[in-house]
């Protein structure tokens, strides 16, 4: 009896370790599962939109390092044709400076970088990397203008979403989150995978070296 008292303790201690680790166990509510995304190393955050003449997707990453945000746009010209644009920014803190790293591409052409540089004083204190990125999120009015029992009063859960009772109350929002991600519709009847999605993890970062060329550029610049 006592080896499998210790048995089952053990278990459950391993269950609690997974949990605490985000590996497998789901949040019970949007609020639980975005207080794990902000207590998270590494993270992810997704938008998506559409309409007649534009369609966007934005992806951007913490990877503990670095933070790498890119929007892929794409719309008509004036000739009807489809002219795609990648806008990436890649924010690095080195010392008592966050350097700035943005490239820009059309199509299939090379992308071309710029850098800026933002300094702070030496008693003024830097925030974190972390702390920077959860501060510079967009994060859904659905998570900020209601609390958890709202949610527990007033959404249900059909076809793997949780979509208001009464929807016109929250314009038709569906919400759906496991341990490693939440998806975030402004419409649920909408057919796009996701308006928002914020994800547990990271792409591993990297600043292609044209990039700090234009960091080298830059200093360069302001010493003459």
């Amino acid at each position: 009896m006592k080896k499998k008292i210790i048995l089952i303790v053990s278990i459950v201690l391993v269950a609690v370790t997974a949990c605490a680790l985000l590996v497998g166990c789901t949040a019970s509510t949007p609020f639980d599962f975005m207080e794990k995304w902000f207590n998270a190393e590494k993270k992810s955050y997704f938008s998506y939109s559409e309409s007649s003449t534009l369609t966007s997707n934005v992806a951007t990453y913490f990877d503990g390092n670095l933070i790498k945000s890119t929007q892929v746009s794409t719309k008509k010209d004036s000739e009807g044709n489809k002219v795609t644009t990648t806008n990436v920014v890649i924010i690095e803190f080195s010392g008592k400076d966050i350097n700035y790293y943005y490239g820009t591409q059309t199509d299939n052409e090379t992308m071309t970088w710029e850098v800026s540089v933002s300094e702070y004083d030496e008693d003024e204190t830097m925030p974190s990397m972390k702390r920077y990125f959860n501060g510079n999120i967009e994060i859904h009015e659905v998570i900020t203008d209601i609390d958890k029992e709202d949610f527990q009063k007033n959404f249900k859960k059909k076809d793997g979403w949780y979509q208001p009772i009464i929807p016109v109350k929250y314009d038709y929002i569906g919400i759906k989150f496991t341990a490693k991600e939440m998806l975030i519709k402004d419409d649920i009847d909408e057919d796009i995978e996701f308006s928002y999605k914020y994800a547990i993890g990271s792409e591993d970062i990297s600043i292609p070296a044209e990039a700090t060329k234009a960091l080298v550029e830059y200093k360069k610049n302001l010493e003459n």
